[in-house]
């Protein structure tokens, strides 16, 4: 089994730029995708150089280790990257980033405390203009909000994340919040009061982007959702189609259960009228 020091390890090596990498890397992981190229490590790659040129090298591995950490669920790795953020709490971006880390950890176990934390993490976000840091925050509270059965407030965050990426050209961040917006509006029963158009755009919208990022993790889960609102709206030969991308994504995962739903819905769409 691949460890979280492998995916580190992995990550630094073939590091071009820590934020462009580091994103490459959670989409894999997130997909899946736990074979990642190991490059040469003589001469440093220019991330990693850049890294330590500006002195910053501790900051940003703290990152990395962080972010792959909180994908495989590695909690205690996470707690101790995370406290070594906060050693270093007075840089405003490592406070910020330090904040939300923190929160996470808490997420599942006092929720009202995370939410707490998010909130901190959103305005220190604010005050050194890193708008993408601020929405991702927001979603997190958004999530919050939607378990308490607040879905009119979360949908609200969302809507505002939506322009954020859309503003800044994060296809990623519109397809993440466009399936979460659906989500939401299909808890709250739009599709029985008029609002059936816009959960299918929003469906539609993500689906075509996770499919351009080839990412086999949102086509499954999103293309299952895509597929039943489809069906909902009667077009069952369309519905089949997505149906069939979904199964893809799952046998690419190598998740059974996942692919048992999509053989029941199958027949269920093949049964219908």
């Amino acid at each position: 089994m691949t460890t979280t020091t492998d995916y580190i390890q992995q990550l630094v090596l073939a590091d071009d730029g820590p934020t462009r990498h580091r994103m490459t890397v959670t989409r894999g992981l997130g997909a899946g995708e736990v074979e990642a190229p190991v490059l040469p490590a003589s001469p440093l790659p220019a991330g990693l150089q850049a890294a330590v040129d500006a002195g910053t090298l501790l900051s940003w591995l703290s990152h990395i280790t962080v972010d792959c950490a909180d994908l495989l669920g590695d909690r205690v790795l996470m707690a101790e990257a995370t406290g070594a953020m906060q050693t270093r709490a007075s840089d405003p971006g490592e406070r910020a980033a330090a904040t939300l880390y923190q929160a996470r950890l808490l997420k599942a176990t006092d929720p009202d405390q995370a939410l707490g934390q998010f909130s901190s993490a959103v305005t220190l976000f604010e005050r050194i203009g890193q708008d993408r840091e601020v929405a991702i925050a927001r979603g997190e509270i958004a999530d919050i909000l939607q378990s308490r059965g607040q879905l009119d407030e979360a949908l609200a965050l969302h809507i505002e994340r939506l322009m954020v990426f859309e503003r800044l050209g994060d296809i990623d961040g519109v397809a993440h919040t466009r399936f979460a917006s659906a989500q939401l509006r299909l808890g709250r029963g739009d599709h029985e009061t008029g609002g059936f158009q816009a959960i299918y755009e929003d469906l539609a919208h993500s689906f075509a982007i996770i499919q351009k990022l080839q990412r086999p993790d949102g086509i499954a889960v999103v293309g299952m959702l895509l597929a039943q609102v489809l069906a909902m709206g009667g077009l069952r030969d369309e519905a089949l189609k997505v149906l069939d991308a979904a199964e893809q994504g799952f046998r690419t995962l190598g998740n059974s259960a996942g692919v048992g739903q999509i053989e029941a819905l199958r027949q269920q769409f093949v049964s219908m009228p």
